[in-house]
């Protein structure tokens, strides 16, 4: 190599001696970016040939550290809601701050989760590339629609994001929500369960 502090490994690691006529070798160059951006060196080939004494091989490549963000990026609590109803959707969106392409594997529930917990305008397929820097975004949403009465325990579940940002490969937002059945003979007219079942019908 030109540069002895490299990115690139090569193999063998050493090479040296003669080569029949019509022989060749075969030498394998790997490239495992230890940071962002251009990484640039050259293999350097010296022999006794007189017409070719030197040859370079130049080498080129880019380091890539793509970075998932996602917003909101809390824990979400869709309070209490009535049972067969359904709470209003939180809408999130993933966009990527790093470099290079962030691949979405998969959005869902994590195992364990409730299926009371509905994702909304999943991508049809996976895996889905975000561009860097913040050029493009995918959304999607969750909304609680409680099968059963849990009052006052919570219902839990998890958003599960897989990607392939190294430092996050998968990413956890907990959702919790609370099932309310009114008594026989009375209704959540308002609908505001803060007063639960205000209405003797």
């Amino acid at each position: 190599f030109d540069n002895p502090n490299t990115d690139y490994t090569i193999s063998p690691s050493k090479l040296g001696g003669m080569l029949q006529g019509g022989a060749c070798v075969e030498v394998k160059v790997k490239f495992a970016p230890k940071s962002q951006g251009a990484q640039f060196n050259k293999i350097i080939i010296k022999s006794n040939d007189p017409n070719n004494p030197l040859i370079e091989v130049r080498l080129y490549g880019t380091g890539t550290d793509p970075n998932l963000v996602i917003n909101p990026d809390t824990n979400q609590d869709f309070g209490i809601i009535e049972v067969g109803k359904e709470s209003q959707v939180v809408s999130f969106t993933i966009y990527n701050s790093g470099k290079g392409s962030l691949s979405i594997n998969s959005i869902g529930l994590s195992i364990g989760s409730s299926n009371d917990f509905i994702l909304v305008n999943i991508p049809q397929q996976f895996p889905v590339v975000i561009k860097g820097d913040g050029q493009e975004t995918i959304s999607f949403g969750v909304k609680f629609r409680p099968s059963v009465s849990s009052d006052p325990n919570q219902i839990k579940g998890a958003l599960e994001i897989r990607s392939n940002d190294k430092d996050n490969q998968v990413k956890y937002i907990n959702l919790v929500g609370i099932g309310f059945a009114c008594p026989i003979g009375y209704s959540d007219c308002n609908n505001d369960m803060s007063d639960k079942c205000e209405t003797n019908i």
